[in-house]
């Protein structure tokens, strides 16, 4: 069996790496800013939605078979809002996922946030 090592040092995350000795790091650009949040509010819009997915099909798991949850239509409508929550949440920062992304990845950009 083969046992997975800790990651050594950040150079597989670019964008973490902190400057060489001696030299400041390079500027955010205010586009890169853009499509990181962009990315990691994307992400926990999936997450959500995920989420909300798997609560439905608990919910329908458990339903009695005559139940409206379990009625075609009403699931493809459910599983759209569903999308239009997920979009609101993450939107939001509601579930905090976005932002320790974008902490993650680009240290000191979150105080800037517009």
């Amino acid at each position: 069996m083969t046992m997975l090592k800790p990651l050594e040092s950040r150079a597989a995350f670019p964008l973490a790496q902190a400057a060489p000795a001696g030299q400041d790091a390079p500027a955010p650009q205010p586009a890169d800013d853009k499509r990181l949040r962009h990315a990691s509010e994307q992400f926990e819009a999936m997450f959500i939605k995920q989420m909300l997915r798997e609560m439905n099909n608990a919910t329908r798991a458990m339903s009695a078979p005559d139940s409206p949850l379990r009625d075609t239509a009403a699931n493809d409508m459910l599983d759209y809002a569903s999308t239009f929550v997920a979009d609101a949440l993450a939107s939001q920062h509601a579930f905090g996922i976005s932002d320790f992304i974008v902490r993650q990845l680009a240290p000191g950009q979150l105080e800037t946030k517009a």
